[in-house]
């Protein structure tokens, strides 16, 4: 989940249902920096700091398609092949340690300024994400909606007003994205170790109308737009695109 798209991620699984709508956060600069679109079963996502990539959530089989049109190639993600990489992963890893702790201190040393980043095998937690009301309100472009505090991890991330109604999204498009959260949710948990991340993606119990980053100071604001033609063509891998898979190399003998 990109920073851009986060509070929209936070605050959308309470509500969740579509016909052909696209979600869009807005700077007051006029800039977006990410956008859904949904059409039937399928969720489109792109934001200005995912560069050339986007990624398509297709309800009817719980997978997403991450596709890279810089190099021209997609893969295929679902929470069984994300389970199976991050097992591999870990054991590869687990094992890699347990050789290097069996070297010399100087040798362990050695071998490791080849891997500057080298994961440990705790397994990490899911951001916890909180939100407070502050028991104020505000109109966004004529919606009401309540005003709160937003923290990662004890750390402010924003202020958020959140709408809990009237945000124009039908029913049919609401479960298509809570689907999506779910599947998120339960590929996230399947890596981190976790099967209690859905909380974290209803954290806000909204649609975040209005945001207000506490890094950048950068208010961007969603806009709902039902009418707006939703081009299908976009949640299909263009022709001439090569399929990568996950691969997990082996890090024993």
């Amino acid at each position: 989940m990109t920073r851009a798209l986060l509070p929209i991620a936070c605050c959308l699984m309470p509500l969740l249902a579509f016909a052909d709508a696209q979600i869009q956060m807005v700077g007051k600069d006029g800039k977006v920096d990410g956008t859904y679109q949904i059409k039937g079963t399928k969720v489109l996502m792109e934001a200005v700091d995912s560069g050339d990539n986007s990624l398509v959530y297709d309800a009817s089989t719980h997978g997403i398609t991450v596709i890279d049109h810089g190099k021209k190639r997609y893969m295929h993600l679902d929470s069984q092949t994300v389970a199976k990489a991050g097992a591999a992963m870990n054991g590869a890893m687990a094992e890699l340690e347990k050789q290097l702790a069996n070297l010399p201190p100087e040798q362990r040393e050695a071998m490791k300024q080849y891997m500057p980043q080298m994961p440990s095998t705790t397994t990490p937690s899911m951001p916890d994400i909180k939100a407070a009301r502050t028991g104020k309100s505000d109109v966004v472009n004529g919606t009401q909606c309540d005003i709160v505090d937003v923290t990662m991890n004890g750390e402010a991330a924003g202020e958020a007003c959140i709408a809990s109604q009237g945000t124009g999204l039908s029913d049919a498009d609401q479960q298509t994205l809570r689907s999506m959260f779910e599947d998120m949710s339960e590929m996230a948990s399947s890596v981190l170790g976790r099967d209690d991340t859905s909380p974290e993606f209803a954290a806000l119990g909204g649609v975040p109308l209005r945001w207000r980053d506490a890094d950048s100071g950068r208010v961007t604001e969603t806009r709902v737009d039902t009418k707006a033609p939703v081009d299908g063509s976009k949640f299909e891998i263009p022709a001439g695109y090569s399929e990568q898979k996950i691969e997990i190399p082996s890090l024993t003998p």
